[in-house]
């Protein structure tokens, strides 16, 4: 008790402290696909002046006093949420967010009613034949996805003191390629780097590849043939146009004061190399298969140091970066994951179910991968719901991390003295547990909750150990989450944010569309 009591009045002190020397409020960025900003889980949060400040010119980001043919960071994040939702089908669209929600929820074993069941009894064969509409479901899953990991982020949190910003890192050939909208060379690209991630995962680096072979002078097959003929050519242009890209990102986060990032990445080269040949069909793999796999090994290689290269140039945010889903180790030599860089400023997340086990389709390493967090069928804001609030279940580690990161902008803003790594610390000796079976499978096998869970976890939670359960509980993070609640939804509900803010975002929305 005695301890406890040390501990609340120790984060009240840091609350008013903070709150006396008027510090400023904690910038937290979603570095994603784009945020719907309409949404009255989000718009409370949003913060509207750096999002004006901030200035982009032909998708990058310039001089903030620079206003000649700029938009606002806001108006471009909206123009990029409007044009992803209109590459889906309006008369599909509600349709198949309830596919997407129920085809989540079914993977998880979760019972769904008799209505449910028979609604995907009615659209089975559109799922089995209809290969477009199976496109438009990934659309609608990458149009969704930013949002709802914007709602994770400031789920619970205090708007006055936790501020979001976001930008839209995701190239947009894929949508189009959807909508049966896409140039010849984009359904070229599209086919050979395939999603640029699976699972689900939002891969930012495919962007910076689909912009390199597009804007040079012969495309796709300047790159194959680079790859064979010329690997040092190719290299050293991959490299300039990959730092560009993590360039505007660097921009964004000093321009804006970003103190948390929350990054959905997903590279690797046993990934991306698989995807690229079952996509280009028999012939060309056959053909191709050679510089297919020197230029793919050369891009992932390239992205991998880059983005070491980009976390250290920015040493003053800390970043909490999603796993990626393709159950495998991230640390195996030579496959160059974007989820094995690691660094004093990182932290990559593995996804767990409510009860601490490892989702199936998470990947996991005993280096790298520090923390796990609930990721399997996550309910959080759902693009183009606006202040009715709906939600869509999820699964993936882009829906654990930003639980994480949630709690990460949460420290700084009792603490707006902590450096990102003693944020990072903080997090992980004060709010976490120690879960046995997790410490085969990522280092150290640290497990948080968010606190939307509190109460609602049923089943038994694997075994805990470690000196900072008795912390962990004595901050209010789980310790009712810790005994069983039989009649709990094997759901988390992320709750409803405090009104206000919505003209704003609709304003923004508005300029866009």
């Amino acid at each position: 008790m005695g301890r406890k009591l040390f501990l609340f009045l120790g984060i009240l002190a840091s609350s008013l402290l903070a709150s006396l020397a008027g510090a400023e409020p904690v910038r937290v960025a979603v570095i994603d696909a784009p945020v719907d900003y309409t949404h009255g889980d989000i718009t409370p949060y949003l913060d509207h002046e750096t999002l004006e400040r901030i200035r982009v010119r032909g998708g990058r980001i310039t001089n903030p006093a620079d206003r000649d043919g700029t938009t606002s960071l806001g108006e471009y994040n909206a123009a990029a949420m409007a044009r992803a939702i209109q590459a889906l089908d309006p008369a599909l669209y509600e349709e198949q967010v309830r596919v997407l929600d129920l085809l989540t929820r079914q993977s998880a074993k979760e019972k769904l009613s008799e209505e449910d069941q028979a609604f995907l009894r009615s659209i089975r064969y559109k799922l089995m034949l209809n290969g477009r509409y199976r496109a438009q479901l990934n659309t609608l899953g990458t149009a969704l996805h930013g949002t709802h990991v914007a709602g994770m982020v400031v789920d619970q949190l205090d708007p006055e003191r936790v501020r979001l910003v976001s930008y839209p890192f995701l190239d947009v050939a894929g949508s189009r390629v959807a909508a049966g909208r896409a140039t010849l060379r984009e359904r070229l690209l599209t086919r050979l780097m395939g999603n640029g991630c699976s699972g689900g995962v939002v891969c930012a680096p495919q962007g910076v590849v689909v912009d390199y072979l597009k804007h040079n002078a012969m495309g796709l097959l300047q790159g194959l043939m680079a790859a064979v003929t010329d690997p040092a050519r190719l290299e050293q242009q991959m490299r300039e146009s990959t730092r560009q890209h993590y360039g505007q990102l660097s921009l964004m986060l000093q321009q804006g004061g970003v103190r948390v990032a929350n990054m959905s990445l997903g590279f690797g080269l046993s990934m991306s190399l698989e995807s690229a040949l079952r996509s280009v069909g028999f012939l060309s793999r056959i053909l191709f298969r050679d510089a297919i796999t020197r230029m793919i090994t050369v891009i992932m290689r390239v992205q991998q140091e880059e983005l070491r290269r980009f976390f250290a140039e920015n040493p003053n945010t800390a970043f909490v970066v999603a796993a990626g889903n393709d159950s495998v180790d991230v640390a195996r030599p030579g496959d160059y994951h974007s989820a094995a860089v690691d660094g004093p400023n990182v932290l990559t997340v593995a996804a767990t179910n409510f009860n601490g086990q490892l989702a199936e389709f998470s990947n996991v390493s005993t280096q790298s991968v520090e923390i796990a967090a609930p990721g399997v069928v996550v309910r959080s804001a759902r693009a183009g719901a606006g202040e009715s609030r709906d939600r869509v279940s999820m699964s993936g580690t882009s829906m654990a991390a930003p639980i994480v990161t949630n709690r990460v902008a949460q420290i700084l803003s009792e603490n707006p003295e902590f450096t990102p790594q003693q944020a990072i610390r903080s997090l992980l000796e004060n709010h976490t547990v120690i879960l046995s079976d997790l410490k085969k499978s990522i280092n150290g096998g640290r497990w948080m909750l968010p606190r939307s869970l509190v109460g609602q976890v049923s089943g038994e939670v694997a075994q805990i150990e470690g000196h900072n359960q008795e912390s962990y509980m004595a901050h209010g993070s789980c310790q009712d989450a810790l005994t069983p609640a039989p009649s709990a939804s094997n759901v988390v509900e992320f709750s409803p944010a405090p009104r206000g803010g919505s003209e704003k975002a609709v304003e923004f929305y508005a300029e866009a569309a």
